[in-house]
């Protein structure tokens, strides 16, 4: 491969810098550019991953945005290539505390073969947005939407010539919520979709959702001991056969700070697993026990023991595992640290 360079370290392009004019007035900061890129191409185009986002034409970027209004609202944004299509855009306006809202988009291109004929091109679109109502309080949500084309070769195949794999997909997800934080107590709620249409067999068209509800706090007159617990429902339906599968879990554990720098902790975890093509469901259970000990920048230990039962109707697996790990750092200049795990 032939490159073009302008300080001989091996750049594939040669970018000719019409103007940059930084942009500082009236609490305005970025940098305004205007480029011409060059590209020339010669040799194998998929060896060089740093070279296959490149494209060649006039350049428009606005890097660095940053403004504050006198209501303290700040505005961010870095909007490179804008012209291009290996284009990379952020903007974002938000006030601490109240609110904030930022979108996104990138476009990339990964190349396959010898002359650049097989490639993927990928393009990400992202939003999100957040506000408190109240001081303990914040509500969220956002999007992605996602699109991939193009062919795909298998790499490293010195020994035939592999037929290409197309790809003609897009994916739109959005998600919302909500977070509780109270005196060191917390709550937070979610639901998540997700839409996956194939171009090229509706077979693969699916349909994804997940609910999850996971809290935390202190034990009342024990703040010593906090516990943690959640519940998460997940669910795939394919839309031509109807066919679904789905997944339930749950899970709890607790933390107690004892005396003398010793700590126990305990967690618990049961998922569900099925489908509706049959009957059965397949469970995963498992509980686990540490106790640790530490002087802080001296000495720390932490010794666990889990067991685990896989049992999905006509047969069960049972196992069980061991941790053991240490720190100690007797001098300033000198650490040493250890750990041992077994299961059966």
């Amino acid at each position: 491969m032939r490159t073009l360079s302008l300080n001989l370290v091996g750049v594939l392009t040669l970018t000719i810098l019409l103007g940059a004019v930084s942009i500082i007035a009236g609490g305005l900061d970025g940098t305004l550019k205007l480029g011409y890129v060059l590209v020339d191409d010669e040799g194998n185009r998929s060896v060089d991953h740093t070279a296959f986002n490149y494209y060649e034409g006039g350049s428009l970027s606005l890097e660095g945005l940053r403004y504050r209004f006198e209501n303290g609202l700040r505005l961010r944004g870095d909007l490179r290539h804008l012209t291009l299509n290996n284009r990379n855009l952020s903007f974002g306006l938000d006030k601490a505390g109240l609110f904030g809202v930022s979108v996104s988009h990138h476009k990339y291109r990964r190349t396959y073969s010898y002359a650049g004929d097989k490639a993927t091109k990928r393009h990400r679109t992202k939003g999100k947005l957040w506000v408190y109502p109240h001081r303990y309080l914040k509500l969220f949500a956002g999007g992605t939407y996602v699109q991939k084309q193009g062919d795909m070769l298998p790499l490293f195949d010195v020994l035939s010539t592999p037929a290409a794999e197309t790809f003609d997909y897009s994916q739109l997800s959005f998600n919302g919520g909500l977070q509780a934080n109270y005196l060191g107590r917390s709550l937070r709620a979610e639901y998540r979709r997700v839409n996956y249409k194939d171009e090229l067999s509706s077979a693969r068209d699916q349909q994804r959702q997940l609910i999850q509800v996971q809290a935390q706090l202190p034990l009342p007159r024990l703040e010593w001991v906090s516990v943690t617990g959640g519940f998460r429902h997940f669910e795939s339906k394919y839309k031509d056969s109807d066919f679904t599968f789905s997944a339930n879990t749950g899970w709890f554990s607790g933390l107690a700070q004892l005396p003398r720098g010793f700590t126990a902790r305990y967690h618990f975890k049961f998922d569900r697993a099925s489908s509706d093509s049959d009957f059965v469901a397949t469970d995963n259970i498992s509980n686990s026990f540490y106790l640790g000990y530490q002087r802080p920048g001296q000495l720390r230990l932490s010794a666990g023991y889990q067991t685990d039962v896989n049992d999905d109707f006509e047969d069960e697996i049972r196992g069980n595992a061991i941790y053991l790990s240490g720190w100690l750092q007797p001098l300033p200049y000198l650490e040493l640290q250890g750990e041992y795990g077994s299961c059966k």
